[in-house]
């Protein structure tokens, strides 16, 4: 299934760029959209935008909140007059979907699910540097491997080809992933150290536990080397996420199935150590479900136990914590812990899991 919607033309196209959002959380852009309902009033949502995704939702309380429509799960909403940024949608069908746990997830409710087909008929430019999303006008250039790229794959989502190991093959380009690398073990593909399970990836719908370690010499990513990377370890898709394109500036031409990758910096691009207490967390309606624990951490030396429900972190409250930017800073943390419902505190670190 692909989203359904498309653009009605408006007076603001034209070869000049566009600026859809300069938003983001925790890695991840998001949009604001406006739509004006048949009686007249304007309403605000708020949309994560997922390269990686192919289909758009909307969460059934703010469809109810907008329209006073109540939908079920899979139902299509057929919405008119939706804007970005000034650009009309002339008609918009995202499938209702609860999209609460992702927002919990994230640190920021939000409304509306964008996949990357959304401004197919733009060049799309996802700039990390100054943290926007702009459209404009225009193609580009035949890819040379050196700035522009072929992003063809296995669908019209944007691929790029990387060598892992002796294989080469095909990752995601994966806005909504605020991970890093992740690809399929293999035995050509070799660690400085031990891999650790230390990464809880929570997907649309699925959850993932993977092992995490330090890959073995470089990896070239577009035009960039990345030294000794950070490559967790799936069953699922293959993909790059935030950390390694926070250092790119990416312009995508989906009709012409490519991608220009021009570095934000000059500096060559390195990844930070993996921090954490080593408990592992699932969003749940009343907190964080603590669903795995990793051996020797601060958080097993602590004592929380898996299905301790985390209700607050410093004092305060899990679903108010906000966006967070970059890794966690190492020190001490308190949980408020629901156990057999009872509250009590629990003191740990947050330390460093792999170097």
């Amino acid at each position: 299934l692909t989203a359904v919607w498309s653009f009605a033309a408006t007076a603001q196209e034209s070869d000049e760029e566009i600026v859809i959002t300069d938003q983001m959380c925790s890695g991840l852009f998001m949009i604001p959209l406006e739509w004006n309902a048949k009686a007249g009033e304007t309403h605000q949502l708020l949309a994560l935008f997922d390269t990686g995704a192919s289909n758009a939702f909307i969460d059934p309380d703010s469809l109810e909140r907008i329209s006073g429509m109540r939908l079920e799960t899979g139902k299509r909403a057929v919405m008119q007059d939706l804007t970005v940024a000034g650009l009309e949608f002339s008609e918009f069908r995202p499938r209702v979907r609860n999209l609460d746990h992702l927002g919990r997830a994230l640190g920021r409710d939000f409304d509306v699910f964008l996949p990357f087909n959304t401004f197919d008929n733009y060049l799309l430019t996802l700039d990390y540097g100054r943290n926007e999303i702009r459209v404009a006008r225009g193609e580009l250039p035949r890819p040379d491997g050196k700035q522009v790229y072929s992003s063809r794959g296995s669908d019209r989502r944007p691929w790029l080809q990387v060598r892992v190991g002796s294989r080469t093959r095909r990752l995601l380009i994966d806005s909504g992933s605020n991970g890093t690398i992740s690809v399929k073990h293999h035995r050509t593909i070799e660690f400085t150290g031990d891999t650790m399970p230390i990464s809880l990836s929570q997907g649309m719908s699925d959850l993932e536990l993977m092992r995490v370690g330090r890959y073995a010499g470089s990896m070239e990513i577009g035009p960039l080397s990345f030294a000794n990377p950070v490559v967790g370890l799936t069953t699922d898709t293959e993909l790059l996420g935030y950390d390694v394109l926070k250092h790119f500036v990416l312009t995508f031409d989906q009709q012409n199935r490519r991608v220009r990758m021009t570095p934000v910096s000059e500096i060559a691009p390195s990844m930070d150590p993996r921090t954490g207490s080593g408990a592992l967390m699932l969003p749940r309606e009343e907190g964080f479900e603590v669903a795995h624990i990793v051996d020797g951490s601060p958080a097993e030396a602590s004592g929380l136990q898996l299905g301790d429900l985390i209700v607050r972190i410093n004092g305060t409250p899990v679903f108010e914590r906000g966006c967070r930017d970059g890794q966690r800073q190492v020190g001490p943390v308190e949980y408020t812990v629901v156990r057999d419902g009872a509250e009590l505190a629990v003191s740990s670190n947050i330390a460093v899991l792999l170097p």
